[in-house]
């Protein structure tokens, strides 16, 4: 009020106070969580906390020459004190990632020690394992004491060890993680293909007829995850009632095949996330004035015309705020594929859940979840652009035209 702008000030801090709620639960629930897996799959401490004084004898080495005796004596220590506080078998697993069978390595040498204080070290070193006297086995120390590595990145994309071919992302991991996109993509335009004219029916249903609309499209929302997964293998399976109901319509000769298949988790993904697509589409449809078709048609355009140039540019917004969110939930599915998919149709979250329970590679599993994030936000950037790109291309058609 004098100018100062005191009162204002004194506004901009009480719609501060208003957030600062907002913002806590987000980095509490979204930035703490999403530092946390970068900082397990891409910082690592546990060879650098097993084998300090081993490291500190290697830091001068050059893997050219010869392996100095006190990284020898250091490593008996390392091995004797980490052997006690059990404290030796991830850091052991982490090396063994780099170089196999040094896991089995480590261990062995460390029992002989703790057996035998007093033994001779350079001895008990060469009956142990003749990894020992292998240069690489302490470069791949001093490598990988290093808290800061991509090594799991570099596993991501590796070719398999088993000598399978490897698939076309260059890797188990890799070819997963592009099968998780194809996957996601496809379930994102075949709910929009179905979803968008459902959505334009409810909006333009007459009254009587748009709540029984809506109560149907809410049934998927209604049941659990599981089952709907459940419900969805029991209409596809051999000589269930979608099989019949094609060989009975004459559609089929035989059996469709559906169940365990790349088709079946389309159909079950699509119908469980059709209505994420729907009410983010109808909202935006919804609030687009009637008038405006009206007059378009007055002015001498057609109604599909009026419906391309005046009507489908409005909804756009809605149309990519529902693919973004069919999309990044269809990144995180792994039950329904699990079920009502084959082992080719898995999907990258089923892995890092495979990893993290069966396995106990949190390093790993982070590093995958990691790399899902990256994907989720590379792939809702890419739909944002293109229903950009789309509606630049709508509007630019009816100005020209």
């Amino acid at each position: 009020m004098n100018g100062n702008g005191s009162p204002f000030s004194a506004n901009r801090l009480a719609a501060a106070g208003f957030l600062f709620p907002a913002i806590v639960a987000v980095l509490l629930m979204a930035a703490l969580p999403l530092a946390m897996v970068a900082s397990k799959a891409f910082y690592d401490t546990q060879v650098r906390d097993a084998f300090p004084a081993t490291l500190e004898a290697l830091s001068g080495w050059d893997q050219g020459a010869p392996v100095p005796d006190k990284a020898r004596s250091a490593l008996a220590d390392d091995l004797r004190t980490a052997y006690e506080a059990q404290t030796l078998a991830g850091a052991a697993s982490k090396l063994n990632e780099r170089t196999n069978g040094l896991r089995s390595a480590i261990m062995a040498t460390a029992r002989h020690l703790a057996r035998d204080s007093e033994a001779d070290i350079a001895a008990t070193l060469e009956r142990s394992s003749p990894l020992w006297a292998a240069r690489e086995t302490w470069a791949t120390i001093k490598a990988a004491g290093r808290p800061f590595s991509l090594s799991n990145l570099g596993r991501v994309f590796a070719p398999s060890p088993s000598g399978r071919e490897a698939g076309p992302a260059g890797g188990v991991y890799g070819d997963m993680l592009a099968r998780t996109l194809t996957i996601s993509f496809g379930v994102t335009l075949l709910t929009v293909l179905i979803g968008y004219p459902l959505a334009y029916a409810l909006t333009f249903a007459p009254p009587g007829l748009k709540r029984p609309l809506f109560l149907l499209s809410f049934i998927p929302l209604w049941m659990s995850l599981l089952g709907r997964a459940a419900a969805w293998v029991i209409l596809l399976q051999k000589g269930g009632v979608v099989d019949m109901a094609a060989q009975a319509l004459g559609l089929a000769s035989g059996p469709l095949e559906l169940l365990y298949s790349r088709a079946g988790v389309y159909i079950a993904m699509t119908h469980v996330l059709l209505p994420c697509f729907v009410y983010p589409c109808y909202s935006a449809m919804a609030n687009i004035p009637r008038n405006q078709v009206t007059a378009a048609l007055s002015l001498g355009a057609s109604g599909w015309r009026s419906f391309w140039i005046v009507f489908v540019p409005q909804t756009l917004g809605g149309v990519a705020a529902g693919a973004t969110l069919v999309f990044v939930l269809a990144m995180g599915f792994y039950l329904t594929p699990a079920l009502v998919g084959g082992p080719a149709d898995q999907m990258l979250s089923y892995m890092v859940s495979e990893i993290t329970l069966r396995i106990g590679d949190t390093a790993m599993a982070s590093t995958l979840a990691a790399l899902l994030i990256a994907a989720m936000i590379v792939g809702a950037l890419t739909i944002h652009m293109t229903v950009y790109a789309l509606r630049r291309l709508l509007l630019l058609r009816a100005w020209t035209s």
